[in-house]
C-alpha cells in the first residue's frame, strides 16, 4: 500500500466502546465494512460535521448508518465520524453525571 493513508467505513451499526479504545481496537462493525483510501474518502465525507464532545470521556458511541474511522483516529481512539443515520453517544465528564446524546445526520 506504499504508506497511503486509509479510513474504515461502516455501513450498517457501528460500535465503538472505552474498552475497543483502551485495547487499541478498531470499532466493531454490523454491516458492510469496507476499507477507502483518503482520496476516496475525501469525496465520501464532504459535509461531515467534526463532534466536540471530545473533551468528555467516550463509554459508548454508536452509528446506525454510516460512519467512518481513519487510521488517525483508530491511533488516536478517536469515536468513528457518523456521517449518516443516527448517532448515539455516551460520555462521561468529570464531575457531571453521564450524558448520553441522540443525533440524526
Amino acid at each position: 500500500a506504499g504508506g497511503s493513508i486509509w479510513c474504515d467505513r461502516c455501513q450498517g451499526i457501528s460500535i465503538f466502546t472505552k474498552e475497543l479504545k483502551d485495547k487499541g481496537l478498531p470499532a466493531k462493525c454490523q454491516g458492510i465494512k469496507s476499507r477507502l483510501s483518503m482520496d476516496a474518502l475525501t469525496t465520501d465525507m464532504l459535509g461531515v460535521p467534526e463532534d466536540d464532545e471530545a473533551n468528555g470521556e467516550l463509554e459508548f458511541d454508536c452509528c446506525i448508518g454510516t460512519a467512518y474511522q481513519t487510521e488517525r483516529m483508530r491511533k488516536e481512539g478517536v469515536a468513528p465520524m457518523c456521517s449518516a443515520g443516527v448517532h448515539i453517544a455516551r460520555y462521561r465528564w468529570p464531575n457531571k453525571e453521564s450524558a448520553a446524546m441522540v443525533g440524526s445526520g
